[in-house]
């Protein structure tokens, strides 16, 4: 996630890269999600590269809460590894601890290069919008 995002030119003939990195982009996508919900709706987030962790616990997006995960979201750093099944499981964790009848969406936003595989991959199916080209 470290590495500069690349984009097919107009022509298609070769990539540009905007000299921002995966991680950044990542980071604007989760700040996007986050400026868009109301006060009443919540949000967790959950990092992960070799393990899963979460740096933000579910919490409501009042903006006091939304400049705290803003700073989280300031300190995070490019690690190696890109482990999201681990991501998976921590963030349907995370929904489980919500109140019920509210609708929950995971989302996933990854640089789209999964390197950690489980036995028990190949039973479920995975599409992730990526950043990387």
């Amino acid at each position: 996630m470290g590495k500069e995002a690349t984009f097919d030119d107009e022509t298609g003939d070769g990539t540009v890269g905007g000299g921002q990195s995966i991680l950044n982009i990542v980071k604007h996508g989760v700040r996007t999600v986050m400026n868009l919900l109301q006060p009443e709706d919540r949000m967790s987030l959950v990092v992960f590269n070799g393990s899963a962790k979460t740096r933000y616990a579910l919490d409501y997006m009042n903006d006091t809460n939304k400049a705290v995960l803003d700073a989280t979201l300031k300190d995070l750093k490019a690690c190696g590894r890109t482990n999201i099944w681990d991501a998976i499981h921590q963030g349907l964790d995370n929904l489980n601890i919500g109140v019920s009848g509210r609708r929950s969406v995971l989302m996933l936003l990854t640089d789209g290069m999964p390197n950690v595989r489980p036995r028990y991959v190949d039973l479920i199916f995975v599409f992730t919008f990526t950043f990387s080209h």
